[in-house]
């Protein structure tokens, strides 16, 4: 019932408060409707800027103005050029005016030489344009988010956003169901040349999933905007601790309604990393040293087509798919010392050689229509999966101290397939109320069933005996029923209100089965819950406005968290999963200010009940009696974070620009597990990121980029101060239509990671690397037809199941 008075109060709102208003329609050369189009309202004669706005994603707008008079419209869209309106009157309280259309010999010009500011501020997100950097040129998904504003990420590829964690990652819109490692190897896959832009959402409203209380960083992958045939074609050499090197091609055919179009890309190298890990145990500490040597092979594949049957309906079909394969190699040795002398009493060696394969593959059906009248519709069906294999050889030496003696020898290997199939239904309306006001309602409808199988063997003399102690099998299946009424209203002219409600429903089932029977219970459950959200703001002018927004949020475990297997990593440290977990709910609430439609400034609030994170933890060995370590996520009383953050432009020059994104942190995270194994932790954190671009004529152009936190909290471990600097050099060759780059990462040496955390008598500490330091040389051409037609952008439904496979 509340939905419903929720929309019966923003259709009964906008009728209170009447004035006059301008819509109309902006098109592309084609006849298609421009979405997200930038539109400005300017009082004739003398050209008075009165108001400025977007068009909706059926290329409507509606300008509300407190005059009458003469008026012109202009339009404008990257990589679309300019459009603009004959001088027409309005008198009346509602006025058609002419409609915009965009010119096709502007778009050509605009296409071969104009350029995208790397960083663009918007009213509720910063895009990072990634092809407008020259240091993105030969990176992965990966790195490309360590590169964005406000972004971090902690040792196990956990995001965080302006200092706060639990943010989740979306594809072309919708949530990526991978998390963790997994979403770590996918993103090790994808080429910068397959991502169009990073926009960075800290409020999404109640269209998104209800997870992700620290916001949303969407990813939007590339497509070809061309008439006709055409496409790129891009390499890259690569030269760190070893050589690597990726390439990509993407191609395009569209010609009257149909558009088809295809993308690959391929990557192979070697990259390595390493750690220092103490554990300070009474008065015995066991000092790790760890180096790790990943090769990996990625190929992805994504093609499609898109078919407008009229100028309202559209459909189309999207398949995407991805395999990657490696090896990995590491070894570590821990020595096992009396703390107060330093002295070992013996050392443990050991070496893990591994191989592993990640695939999957998704195809999305998409209907679309939207009509003059702003009514649009989209209805996305998916079915994907996602293939998991992986197998470890991992041989253990115990030795004295002198390691002159061995003392006890253990091998071990296990295989750990896993797989994860996803089927989605999602459905949206959205339609124009009364003055200017817009309602939307949704639904999705998703099913997730996933199964893990852990085979954990014994090696002796080349003999494997399968453990059946520590081998098991884990399935868990997932249904979600949501759906969500959200609506937008003026409330007077400078005033603006938008509210939105989302319900989901939840239904999981975990079986853990196991060689030998143990004593635990499998996860039934069931739930549901609301999440409101709603936003008020006021803007005197164009050149200011002011927001209040709250949300409540929530934040389910990951797959892989809830797979209670042990994965043993050595003698002594292992990690465990928690079938038990609850999820995560936050609210958040948060006043921002914007200046000129760039400046932006925002402070913010957030509680999070039952938060959960990774935590350290020892036990003794029933068999051995020795103290191991074992990771785990676990459910902690409550976390209180406080923001401030500050972003802008700075143009010095006309040759010389700099973004930069300032944030402040402070964040209180309190858990009691009993007796002394209390966390009571309060963390102050300041980061800044920033980019600078040089323009230096001759189509030479230099850009120097980096970031700066100066700790913070990743989960329960104190993060240290770090940082990296990046730069780069870009050249325009063979009339615009190639480029040659040239990069170098992590210019200071400063990349890595120093944390610690305590649990009682237990302390963590430790520091790590990965190699980041490398220089790059790419060189891309575009080739064929540079005729410009806006392209659909395509959004699944799959994606916002991706988030959580790990």
């Amino acid at each position: 019932m509340r939905h419903i008075w929720i929309a019966f109060f923003c259709l009964s709102s906008a009728t209170l408060f009447s004035q006059q208003h301008i819509s109309g329609t902006v098109r592309n050369s084609d006849g298609t409707r421009a979405a997200y189009a930038t539109v400005l309202l300017w009082q004739m004669p003398d050209s008075i800027f009165i108001k400025g706005a977007a068009t909706d994603s059926a290329g409507n707008y509606d300008l509300r103005q407190p005059l009458q008079g003469r008026f012109r419209i202009t339009a404008t869209l990257a990589g679309s050029g300019t459009a603009q309106t004959t001088v027409f009157e309005c008198i009346a309280a509602s006025c058609a005016a002419p409609d915009l259309v965009f010119n096709d010999q502007t778009l050509q010009a605009i296409a071969i030489t104009g350029r995208k500011s790397v960083i663009e501020a918007l009213s509720d997100r910063l895009v990072f344009h990634v092809a407008s950097s020259p240091l993105t040129v030969g990176l992965n998904g990966l790195e490309l988010l360590r590169r964005s504003p406000g972004v971090s990420l902690d040792p196990d590829n956990n995001l965080s956003l302006r200092g706060k964690s639990n943010v989740q990652v979306y594809i072309n819109g919708k949530r990526s169901p991978l998390a963790g490692a997994d979403l770590a190897a996918y993103l090790q896959g994808l080429n910068a040349t397959d991502v169009e832009a990073i926009e960075i959402i800290a409020s999404p409203g109640a269209q998104f999933d209800a997870e992700g209380n620290a916001g949303v960083v969407n990813i939007r992958l590339k497509k070809n905007k061309g008439i006709g045939f055409n496409g790129t074609a891009t390499g890259t050499a690569a030269q760190g601790s070893t050589p690597k090197g990726d390439g990509a091609l993407s191609l395009n055919y569209r010609t009257g309604k149909i558009n088809i179009f295809a993308s690959s890309s391929y990557s192979d190298g070697i990259w390595h990393s390493g750690m220092n890990l103490n554990s300070v145990v009474a008065d015995t500490l066991y000092a790790q040293q760890s180096l790790n040597k990943n090769r990996s092979r990625n190929v992805n594949l994504r093609t499609g087509i898109d078919w407008t049957l009229s100028p309202k309906h559209t459909i189309g079909i999207l398949v995407t798919g991805g395999n990657a394969r490696g090896e990995s190699a590491g070894n570590s040795v821990n020595r096992i010392q009396v703390r107060a002398t330093g002295a070992a009493s013996r050392v443990l060696r050991s070496d893990r050689l591994g191989d592993f394969q990640h695939q999957n593959l998704n195809t999305n059906l998409n209907y679309h229509f939207a009509d003059t009248l702003g009514h649009t519709f989209n209805l996305d069906i998916d079915k994907g999966f996602f293939r998991n294999d992986g197998s470890d050889f991992m041989p253990n030496t115990w030795r004295n101290a002198a390691e002159t003696l061995i003392l006890e020898e253990k091998t071990y290997r296990n295989q750990t397939p896993s797989t994860i199939d996803i089927a989605t239904l999602k459905a949206d309306y959205e339609r124009k109320i009364a003055r200017n006001g817009k309602l939307a309602l949704g639904i999705k409808l998703s099913n997730v069933q996933t199964a893990n199988t852990f085979h954990f063997f014994n090696v002796t003399n080349n003999s494997e005996t399968l453990d059946i102690d520590r081998s098991n099998a884990f399935q868990y299946k997932e249904q979600v029923q949501a759906g969500y009424v959200s609506c937008e209203v003026p409330l007077a002219t400078q005033w603006n209100f938008k509210a939105g409600l989302r319900a989901e429903n939840t239904r999981a089932k975990g079986d853990l089965t196991a060689y030998k029977p143990v004593n635990a219970r499998n996860v039934d459950t069931s739930y549901l819950q609301w999440f409101p959200s709603a936003a008020l703001s006021f803007s005197p002018s164009w050149q200011h406005n002011i927001s209040l927004r709250y949300r409540r949020s929530l934040d389910r475990p990951n797959y892989r968290d809830l797979n209670p297997f042990e994965f043993k990593l050595d003698e002594l440290n292992f990690s465990r999963g928690n079938p038990f977990l609850f999820p995560q709910t936050t609210h958040t609430i948060e006043l921002g200010y914007t200046f000129k439609q760039t400046y932006s400034f925002n402070v913010s609030a957030a509680q999070t009940n039952d938060f959960f994170t990774n935590l350290t933890d020892t036990e003794q060995d029933p068999q051995t009696g020795r103290q191991s370590f074992y990771l785990t996520k676990r459910n902690f009383g409550s976390r209180k974070q406080y923001n401030a953050a500050f972003s802008a432009p700075v143009q010095f020059t006309k040759w010389w620009s700099m973004y930069a994104n300032v944030y402040v942190n402070y964040e209180v995270l309190n858990g009691d597990f009993g007796g002394e194994r209390r966390v009571n932790l309060r963390v102050k954190n300041l980061g800044v990121w920033a980019q600078q671009t040089f323009n230096l004529g001759h189509d030479y152009s230099v850009e120097c980029s980096g970031w700066f936190s100066s700790g913070g909290l990743w989960g329960a471990y104190v993060n240290r101060p770090q940082g990296i600097l990046d730069a780069g050099i870009t050249k325009k060759i063979w009339k615009g239509k190639g480029s040659l780059k040239m990069t170098i990462g992590d210019v200071l040496g400063t990349a890595g990671w120093h944390a610690e955390t305590r649990l009682g008598t237990l302390r963590t500490y430790g520091n790590g690397w990965w190699e980041a330091r490398v220089l790059r040389v790419s060189l891309s051409y575009r080739f064929g037809n540079e005729k410009i037609n806006k392209s659909r952008d395509r959004k699944t439904g799959l994606e916002e199941e991706r988030g959580r496979t790990d």
